[in-house]
C-alpha cells in the first residue's frame, strides 16, 4: 500500500514537471512569437516608410517562423484550458498578417490616389489588432504564469509528500526487514537449536547404543529380530559372538540358526516357538547350542510377536552357561551347607547336653564332697593339723572345679545364644556387678572408680558376666601388698580408615576401659590371655579357671565389637572393650 502511494505520488511528480516544462515552452513560444509578429510589424513598415523590398525579405521569414510557432503552440495547447486562448491569438495573427499583406499589396500598387494618407488609413486597423494580440499574448502568459506557480506548488507539495511517503516507505521497509530479520533469526535459532538437540539426541542415541552393546557383552546377552514371512533373522553383533561367529550385517535363515542347535534340543525348541506364535504368548525356552570350536553352550532365550504384528518377532538371548555352572556349584555348596548345619545342630544338641551334664551331673559329686568336708570339719574336732589342712585343700579344690565348671557353661553359653538384643544400660549393669561382688570388693579393700557409661545394644546377662570377669581378673591380680585400684572410664571414638582392622572402617563405637594397678603382664602375652585355658599367672590356690578372659572376648565379638589388652609389669593391665555406637 505504500509503495503504491509512493508510486502515486511520483506519478504526480512526474505530471507536475511536466506540465511545468509544457508551461514554460508556452510562455517562450508566446514570447518568441510576439517578437517575430514584432520583427513582421518593423518590416512592412520599413518598407512603407522606405520603399525598399529588403524589407519585405524578414517579414516574410518572420511570417513563416510566426506559423511554426503558431502549430507549436496549437499542439501544447491541445487538451488543456489555453487551447482556445491559442486559437483566438492565431486569428487575431492570422488577422494581422493579412492586414500587413494588404497595406503592402495597396504601397506596391502604385495604383492612382495611393497616397500616405491613405496608407495611414489602411495601417489604423493593423494597430488596433497588434494591441489586440499583445494583449492577448500577455493575458495568455499571465495565464501559463498562474499555472506554472500552480504547477509549481502542486509539485513542491507532491515532492514534500513523496519524500514523506519515501521516509515512511523506508521506516517501513526497515520495520518490515527487521522483523523479518528477528523471524529469520528467531526461526535460525530454533533451528540451530532443533538441529542441536537432534545431534544431542543423536550422541545420546550413540551412547545408548554403546551402553547396550556394553551391556549385552557384559550380560552375554544378544538380540534378534525374526521375519515369518522371509524367515531371517537379524542378529546384534554380541549374538554372533555368543554363537561363536565373527559379526556380519547380513541376516542369517531360521535353517542356519536351527544347524547351531543341539539336535536333542530342536523339537521342543520348534514346538515352544510355534506354540508362541499360534497363541501369540511370549515364549521363553532353554536349548543347548554347539559352536564352531564344539564347544556346548547353555542358551536361554525370550521372544514375542511385535505388537500389531503378526509377522515379526522380537526377543533376546542370553548364554547362561557360567550362570548354570555357578547354580550347579552354589548347588553343591547348598548341600555343604545343609550338611555343616546339621552337624552344627548335632553339636550345638551335643552342647546343651554337656550344659545339662556341667550343670547336674558334673556338681553332683562336687556337692557331695563339699558336704562331706563340711561334716568332717564339724564332726571331727580332734583332726589333726594335717588332716585340716588337706580338707582345706579338698573344699577350695571342689570350689574351683566348680568355678571352672560355671566358667564353662557360661562360656558355651555365649559361644551358643541368638542375638536377641535390646538397648542396655552399661550403667546399670555395672552397679549390678559391683552388687553381686560386694564381698569380694570388701575382703580385698578394692577401689574402684567409675564413669558414666554408654547404652549399648546387647544382652544384659552376657555383658554382665562381661564385666564381672573383667573386674574379678582385676581384683585377683592385684600387688600383694596394695588393694586394688580399678577405674572404668567411657569414649566415643570412630575407626578411621580401619585403624583397628577387626572392627569396621568409619563406624563409630564406644571404647570402654577396665584400667587397674595390678601386677601387670609382658605386653608380648597380650593376645595369648584370650586363649581357654591359658594363664600368665599363677599364685598358690587362687589361680582361677583360666576361662575368664576367654569368655570376656566371646561376648565381645557376639556384640560385634573387640578387646585388647595393654599392660607394663609391675605397673598395671587396660582392657579396651570396642562396642558398636
Amino acid at each position: 500500500m505504500m509503495s503504491i502511494l509512493l508510486f502515486t505520488r511520483m506519478g504526480r511528480q512526474v505530471s507536475s514537471t511536466e506540465e511545468a516544462n509544457r508551461t514554460n515552452l508556452i510562455r517562450l513560444y508566446l514570447e518568441q512569437m510576439l517578437s517575430q509578429v514584432q520583427g513582421v510589424e518593423a518590416g512592412h513598415r520599413g518598407f512603407l516608410l522606405t520603399g525598399d523590398s529588403s524589407f519585405l525579405q524578414s517579414f516574410r521569414e518572420s511570417k513563416d517562423e510566426i506559423n511554426t510557432d503558431l502549430a507549436a503552440l496549437h499542439t501544447l495547447a491541445v487538451g488543456h484550458d489555453s487551447h482556445q486562448q491559442v486559437d483566438t491569438l492565431r486569428s487575431l495573427i492570422d488577422r494581422r498578417m493579412f492586414l500587413i499583406d494588404s497595406v503592402i499589396r495597396v504601397y506596391s500598387s502604385n495604383a492612382p490616389g495611393v497616397n500616405r494618407g491613405s496608407v495611414q488609413a489602411a495601417l489604423m486597423p493593423g494597430r488596433i489588432v497588434m494591441d489586440q494580440i499583445k494583449e492577448h499574448t500577455n493575458r495568455l502568459v499571465q495565464t501559463e504564469m498562474q499555472l506554472y506557480n500552480s504547477e509549481q506548488r502542486l509539485k513542491e507539495r507532491n515532492r514534500n509528500a513523496a519524500s514523506l511517503f519515501a521516509l515512511l516507505l523506508i521506516i517501513f521497509v526497515f520495520i518490515v526487514f527487521t522483523l523479518a530479520y528477528v523471524s529469520l533469526n528467531r526461526q535460525l535459532r530454533i533451528s540451530k537449536d532443533y538441529l542441536q538437540q537432534k545431534q544431542l539426541a543423536l550422541e545420546d542415541l550413540e551412547e545408548m547404543d554403546e551402553i547396550y552393546r556394553n551391556a549385552e557383552e557384559l550380560a552375554t546377552l544378544g538380540s534378534w529380530q525374526w521375519n515369518l514371512q522371509t524367515n531371517l533373522f537379524k542378529c546384534s553383533e554380541n549374538l554372533f559372538r555368543i554363537y561363536g561367529s565373527e559379526p556380519r550385517q547380513e541376516d542369517i535363515s531360521f535353517n542356519r540358526f536351527m544347524s547351531f542347535v543341539v539336535p536333542e534340543d530342536r523339537e521342543t525348541l520348534v514346538k515352544n516357538i510355534l506354540s508362541a506364535i499360534n497363541k501369540r504368548e511370549a515364549v521363553v525356552v532353554a536349548y543347548r547350542i554347539v559352536r564352531a570350536d564344539k564347544e556346548i553352550r547353555h542358551m536361554r532365550a525370550y521372544g514375542k510377536l511385535k505388537a500389531g504384528s503378526c509377522d515379526i518377532m522380537l526377543g533376546a538371548t542370553q548364554d547362561v552357561t557360567d550362570l548354570k555352572m555357578a547354580y550347579e556349584q552354589l548347588s553343591a555348596v547348598n548341600k555343604e551347607l545343609a550338611a555343616k548345619n546339621r552337624e552344627l545342630e548335632q553339636t550345638n544338641a551335643d552342647l546343651a547336653s554337656f550344659n545339662f551334664i556341667a550343670s547336674h551331673d558334673l556338681q553332683e559329686p562336687l556337692r557331695k564332697i563339699q558336704t562331706f568336708v563340711s561334716f568332717l570339719e564339724e564332726s571331727e574336732s580332734n583332726l589333726s593339723e594335717t588332716g585340716k589342712f588337706y580338707l582345706q585343700r579338698m573344699e577350695r579344690a571342689a570350689a574351683r572345679i566348680r568355678a571352672l565348671i560355671q566358667d564353662l557353661i557360661t562360656y558355651a553359653h555365649a559361644t551358643s545364644q541368638g542375638k536377641e538384643w535390646s538397648d542396655v544400660d552399661l550403667n546399670v549393669v555395672l552397679n549390678n556387678v559391683l552388687q553381686s561382688l560386694h564381698h569380694i570388693i570388701s575382703e580385698k579393700n578394692a577401689n574402684i572408680q567409675v564413669d558414666k557409661l554408654p547404652v549399648v545394644q546387647g544382652s544384659i546377662f552376657q555383658l554382665q558376666k562381661l564385666f564381672e570377669h573383667l573386674l574379678n581378673n582385676s581384683m585377683k591380680y592385684h600387688k600383694p601388698d596394695n588393694p586394688p585400684v580399678i577405674s572404668i572410664k567411657s569414649e566415643t571414638i570412630t575407626n578411621d580408615d580401619g585403624v583397628l582392622a577387626e572392627l569396621e572402617a568409619g563406624r563409630v563405637y564406644h571404647k570402654i576401659s577396665i584400667a587397674d594397678e595390678g601386677i601387670g603382664f609382658e605386653q608380648e602375652f597380650a593376645g595369648k590371655i584370650f586363649g581357654v585355658f591359658q594363664r600368665l599367672n599363677v599364685q598358690g590356690d587362687d589361680v582361677g579357671s583360666g576361662i575368664g578372659l576367654a569368655i570376656c572376648k566371646k561376648i565381645v565379638q557376639q556384640h560385634g565389637g573387640v578387646i585388647k589388652a595393654r599392660s607394663v609389669p609391675n605397673e598395671g593391665s587396660v582392657f579396651d572393650v570396642y562396642l558398636p555406637a
